[in-house]
């Protein structure tokens, strides 16, 4: 069980061209993954906490982002119900991308870019905590695959967190762009609501409503992803953001 040869240069995520098919993967690597997700997906609650507990030990500050929460200790969190509910959703966002390694879901994108524009939400939050979750993911794997954590294995995951960062970017810049923010309310019910245009796109015009303009306006569909979050994609240009607070 491995990766690619050690001797050839791993990219640091799968490669652009190859995501109209699937992420991306080789099948080396779609091998490796999967051999080794079942180990880390028995207790997907407690491995999840594990992570969150080894991000707020090496960087304190990112705690303070979790106000709702309430962490005093964070040893505290496998008891604490609704953080375990979160830790699942961000490992049930892995699973998709584990079942999703040589397929064209094209769904699959949007649901990591709602996992990232959810992070919009947490004042004070730094893109850059992204890739060290990186860090301590890797640190958790280590910990629960043990002696299969060899080198190879290590890479392969490495790609797909940094493909998972990559995604995840993405959708927390289109977030956070003041020009992109259409609109941003909160009902009573704690959804928050960001309406996003991503103004790179060409050959969509948006109305002060947010309804698109396009004589050739796709068909709007909804993804319901895992972590509370709904994107609705209105047109190439225009989603909507919902985050259950």
């Amino acid at each position: 069980m491995g990766c690619d040869s050690s001797k050839q240069s791993l990219p640091t995520y799968p490669p652009e061209q190859q995501e109209e098919g699937g992420p991306g993967f080789t099948e080396t690597q779609i091998d490796t993954i999967r051999s080794t997700w079942p180990l880390l997906s028995r207790d997907m609650l407690r491995v999840g906490t594990e992570v969150f507990i080894r991000i707020f030990t090496e960087l304190p500050s990112i705690k303070e982002l979790f106000t709702s929460f309430q962490i005093q200790d964070v040893n505290d969190l496998h008891q604490q119900p609704t953080f375990r509910r979160h830790a699942g959703i961000f490992m049930q966002v892995i699973q998709l991308v584990v079942d999703n390694l040589e397929s064209s879901y094209n769904g699959l994108h949007q649901e990591i870019m709602v996992l990232g524009a959810r992070h919009v939400t947490f004042r004070g939050f730094k893109v850059e905590y992204f890739s060290f979750y990186v860090k301590c993911l890797i640190q958790v794997w280590e910990l629960e695959l043990g002696e299969e954590f060899i080198l190879e294995v290590r890479d392969c995951w490495k790609i797909l967190f940094d493909y998972l960062v990559v995604h995840m970017t993405e959708g927390y810049e289109l977030a956070l762009k003041d020009s992109t923010v259409k609109s941003s309310t909160q009902n009573g019910n704690g959804v928050k609501r960001l309406t996003i245009e991503d103004k790179s796109q060409n050959g969509a015009k948006t109305s002060q409503n947010g309804n698109s303009t396009s004589q050739n306006k796709p068909k709007t569909s909804q993804i319901t992803a895992k972590n509370n979050c709904i994107l609705e994609k209105r047109d190439s240009s225009l989603c909507e953001v919902r985050i259950t607070t």
